[in-house]
């Protein structure tokens, strides 16, 4: 940890720039720094950070060789108008030799470039090559323009800018070397040529142009780039090209094919998606459109994104791994898979957690990832920046989480599963919305044929058909259903589906030893309501027919028709409720009879609340009626003890026999 790391400056709200004009900020509020003098001496500091300057150098920052009698005191002055300005005067600490000025580097641009370019040389030093291009163009990005652009500092400018510059190009020539090692040469000779021409006598961007121009099939554009800067360096200085220049031109005169080969680390092609599961059946409808859709995208040059909506248990997961695994061909550079667990038992995942998985996937080294999310958004952009990858994000609960992860341009798509429509996605991203229902009757019976077996089906056809019938062609609860089924000794699905008729459907549609269950499936999507939603979903479950009118939940709640006509919309929102032609909606049986089951267990819950009511105003009663009959100073010892009986609820025996002390 370096000193500035620890100084008076850790808490301080302050934020500093010296590359490109001088700024300083508090927060979001910038502070005017308008005296020449002041601004000369801030820079000096700010450049050397952490450590001590001498009043010496202070002074010639300052003042250059026009050196006033009294320095001291003058600097002395600045110093404190400084202070004053700055609101934080610990910030600049007097020392034994002279000033130093305490910033952390995250508070400091300077700062943050060098920290991001270092990590780029180590990345690009272990291979990692998108990694290194994406710390490189950050750190790059802190540039404003060029450094102290506006600070009157004669020996500044002299001094320290050119050695600001020269790392800057520093980091710009590392960045071309990784993008060059990786393959990116095509892409590179348009900056490569501006570079050059900015920077006439710098060796290393001619050579960098030479390789780009000779790997992109150019032998003549590279050869003449080399004899330019030959004639520029005889010119200007009176030298010959240095030891890279001309070892690359013998080699493209030779046609050295070692000139041919990329560095063998490649970008790595992340496949986190699972496999399709074997009796995946009845969704190439589906399938198809939404192969289309990102299809279409890719082809207008835009980052498509669709949302696959639908109740739980429909099999969204599902059909999003089918697309994924049968998209490998149109994303060569990869996929990206997570579940932010939106509607599951443990808690959501974060962007951060997400984002930090992605870039470790996309080949950025652990101890490399960014620890805030903006800055991990950023690199993740960058990084898929060209390529071509899917990003599937499952089991979504909000269009919030979406965004960050979104991708920064065209070339990759983004395939979305939730419960919930969505609809701020299609406002703000442009994306498509794909309603996923139940199963058709055949693709029903063919799920459980796949999983039974078809000389189960064939024997016992209609009784297949009724188990399907009775698990409403919900993918989930087929699954489990046949689950159960071959789990047994004689596959009798008849017999089966009179257990079934005769019984609490939810509490058997659930496979003994995992958390899979029909129920826990809807647990979660009615957890996430609130509690006026919730009891207008029990409502629902009540009214009779295959569908109703808002008219028919308005007169069952006692609500006017457009509050009900709104819940329903909500109800459907979160795919609880399917929309019908004609203002129309319908519920799925088995959520039919989990809103009837909620409604009854909540019946229950308040029954029992009322009973333990009536108990604890009986207990109570009985106390104070035991206390009344005690005498005088006992009756203080039997309070304190009043609140432990009704706590406990023991029985409240031998109070009436009350004895002094």
């Amino acid at each position: 940890m370096t000193v500035r790391d620890m100084g008076p400056g850790s808490n301080s709200r302050l934020r500093f720039g010296v590359l490109g004009p001088l700024v300083v900020h508090r927060g979001d509020e910038p502070i005017p720094v308008g005296a020449a003098k002041q601004r000369s001496l801030l820079a000096a500091l700010l450049l050397r950070a952490g450590r001590s300057v001498s009043i010496d150098e202070l002074a010639e920052c300052v003042w250059a060789d026009r050196v006033p009698r009294r320095m001291v005191p003058a600097l002395r002055v600045y110093l404190m108008r400084l202070r004053q300005l700055l609101g934080e005067p610990e910030l600049i600490e007097t020392t034994s030799t002279g000033y130093v000025l305490h910033v952390r580097d995250e508070h400091l641009d300077l700062g943050r470039f060098e920290d991001l370019a270092a990590r780029g040389m180590a990345a690009s030093a272990q291979g990692a090559l998108d990694a290194a291009v994406a710390l490189f163009d950050r750190a790059l990005a802190e540039w404003r323009g060029p450094a102290l652009a506006d600070v009157d500092s004669e020996f500044l400018h002299r001094v320290e800018v050119p050695r600001l510059q020269d790392r800057e190009l520093d980091v710009e020539a590392a960045r071309n070397d990784a993008v060059l090692r990786k393959g990116g040469h095509i892409g590179l000779i348009g900056p490569l040529q501006k570079l050059t021409e900015q920077h006439p006598l710098r060796e290393q961007f001619w050579a960098q142009l030479m390789l780009a121009l000779y790997r992109s099939g150019e032998r003549a554009e590279a050869m003449d780039a080399y004899h330019t800067l030959r004639g520029l360096l005889a010119e200007r200085l009176g030298i010959d090209p240095g030891p890279e220049a001309e070892g690359l031109y013998t080699a493209i005169l030779s046609r050295d094919p070692v000139l041919d080969q990329v560095s063998a680390a490649r970008e790595p092609t992340p496949s986190q998606v699972a496999p399709v599961v074997a009796d995946f059946v009845g969704r190439d409808a589906e399938a198809e459109l939404i192969i289309g859709l990102l299809d279409a995208g890719a082809t207008n040059a835009t980052m498509p994104v669709v949302t696959v909506c639908g109740p739980p248990g429909v099999g969204k997961t599902s059909l999003a791994t089918f697309v994924a695994r049968h998209c490998q061909t149109r994303f060569p550079d990869g996929q990206l898979f997570a579940d932010l667990r939106g509607h599951s038992p443990g808690a959501p995942r974060s962007t951060t957690s997400v984002l930090a998985g992605f870039l470790r996937a996309l080949g950025v080294p652990p101890d490399q990832v960014p620890a805030e999310q903006d800055e991990q958004a950023a690199v993740y952009r960058t990084l898929l920046d060209g390529r071509r990858v899917l990003v599937v994000l499952d089991n979504v609960a909000s269009a919030e989480e979406v965004r960050p992860l979104l991708p920064g341009g065209p070339g990759c798509a983004v395939l979305v599963t939730s419960r919930q429509e969505l609809r701020g996605l299609i406002v703000t991203n442009d994306a498509r919305l794909v309603p996923l229902g139940v199963l058709g009757p055949d693709a029903a019976v063919g799920l459980l044929a796949r999983i039974l077996g078809e000389d189960v089906v064939t024997a016992q056809f209609e009784a297949v058909e009724r188990l399907a019938e009775m698990c409403g062609h919900l993918p989930l609860a087929l699954r489990i259903a046949a689950a159960n089924l071959a789990g047994r000794p004689q596959v009798d699905v008849d017999a089966y589906v009179r257990e079934f008729r005769s019984g609490d459907l939810l509490a058997a549609l659930t496979v003994e030893g995992d958390e899979a269950a029909t129920r826990a499936a809807f647990d979660l999507s009615y957890a996430k309501l609130p509690p006026l939603l919730q009891a207008m979903f029990q409502l629902v479950g009540r009214i009779p027919g295959p569908d109703f009118t808002p008219e028919a939940l308005a007169a069952l709640a006692g609500v006017p028709v457009v509050a009900a006509a709104w819940h329903l919309e909500r109800l459907a929102r979160a795919n609880l409720v399917q929309r019908k032609p004609g203002g129309r909606y319908h519920v799925h049986d088995l959520l039919r009879d989990y809103a009837v089951l909620r409604q009854a267990e909540q019946v229950r819950d308040e029954q029992v609340r009322d009973e333990q009511v009536r108990d604890e105003q009986v207990r109570g009663e009985q106390v104070r009626t035991a206390v009344a009959g005690c005498p005088p100073g006992v009756s203080a010892r039997w309070n304190s003890r009043v609140l432990r009986i009704r706590e406990t609820g023991v029985p409240l025996v031998g109070l009436g026999h009350c004895r002094p002390g």
